[in-house]
């Protein structure tokens, strides 16, 4: 919950009028990208857990706790240069 909380009050913070116009197209697709990622691993989290945990589910969640870093680590990455 605290993931999702955080990207959302980024995606909040970065489209308020004025702000949104200003940053790059990169860093446009890096937050939308970021929210889209913590969406689906928020969803593969629930769905693990109503299903006791199946292996396999477990074994997507962790794949998609790796695609939530790297999301986070481009996300990072697009907004160091935005003044």
């Amino acid at each position: 919950m605290t993931t999702v909380s955080s990207v959302l009050t980024i995606l909040y913070l970065a489209k308020r009028p004025g702000v949104w116009s200003t940053l790059s197209p990169e860093a446009r697709t890096a937050v939308l990208g970021m929210v889209g990622v913590t969406s689906g691993q928020f969803a593969l989290g629930v769905t693990t857990l109503v299903n006791y945990v199946p292996p396999y589910l477990g074994v997507a969640h962790q794949a998609g706790a790796l695609s939530t870093w790297t999301a986070a680590i481009c996300l990072m990455n697009a907004l160091k240069h935005v003044r």
